[in-house]
């Protein structure tokens, strides 16, 4: 393995552990409601967060490294300005796109 490129996929595995942690306990602990769930207007919920983790490595594979085509055509929490609607809560679909830039990530590293 390249030297450069090992702290970089030992970081990366950390945050994609640390990622699946936190969404197996919001799984285990919390309603689709809790999930959406914002004290405040301007205060962005878990899923948004979830979501955005998966948004900002779809953005910079496609956008930065340019390692083909983005896995959703519109990245919602990356648009400038864009504020949490609470319409990220189902914590399945999260999942389910992170798991499709899983690969995607792991064979760029």
């Amino acid at each position: 393995m390249d030297p450069v490129l090992k702290p970089w996929i030992a970081l990366w595995d950390y945050l994609d552990g640390n990622f699946w942690h936190i969404w197996q306990w919001a799984r285990d602990h919390l309603s689709p409601a809790d999930v959406a769930w914002q004290p405040v207007p301007t205060v962005a919920s878990i899923g948004w967060n979830l979501q955005h983790l998966g948004e900002m490595l779809d953005y910079y594979l496609t956008h930065i490294f340019h390692q083909g085509g983005a896995v959703l055509e519109t990245l919602a929490t990356m648009r400038s300005g864009s504020q949490d609607e609470g319409c990220f809560n189902d914590l399945f679909a999260i999942a389910a796109y992170h798991q499709q830039l899983r690969p995607l990530i792991g064979s760029f590293l």
